[in-house]
């Protein structure tokens, strides 16, 4: 009886480990994947107009440097989502290293869906390390 019961608990450990999703993100892209992720979470709950006031809200998410180019381009529009047009809603996917311990490269899907319209666009926002944290440092 003992081993009917090993044998049902090796298969049911062999199913479950069949079915894990490996994770194939570098360090780069699992230390930063959050910290992006919150960035665009926070823009999208809030205000996406861009404004002074606006962009210091979010001064916390954004590296120096790209908060510095903001302040001089002062941007027509939105400068983290690159449209006039605010999109619904928003995914981070696909992540790349651009240079190990220091920057990485994220997709974000943006979503529009309505009555009229049904679309996607992606552009790419890079994270950098800013002494211990990471922070978008630029989209394009």
């Amino acid at each position: 009886m003992r081993s009917v019961w090993r044998i049902g608990f090796l298969t049911i450990m062999a199913v479950l480990a069949g079915c894990s999703i490996p994770n194939f993100d570098t360090s780069e892209c699992r230390e930063s994947r959050t910290p992006v992720k919150e960035f665009y979470s926070y823009h999208f709950g809030n205000d996406m107009a861009f404004s002074p006031d606006n962009l210091t809200q979010r001064e916390k998410f954004l590296s120096t440097g790209f908060v510095e180019r903001l302040r001089i381009e002062n941007p027509e529009i939105d400068p983290f989502t690159k449209e006039s047009e605010e999109p619904k809603a928003f995914r981070v996917g696909e992540c790349k290293t651009l240079e190990p311990g220091k920057r990485a490269i994220f997709q974000i899907v943006l979503f529009w869906r309505d009555d009229e319209q049904n679309r996607e666009k992606i552009i790419n926002a890079e994270a950098v390390k800013q002494g211990e944290e990471w922070r978008v440092d630029r989209v394009e």
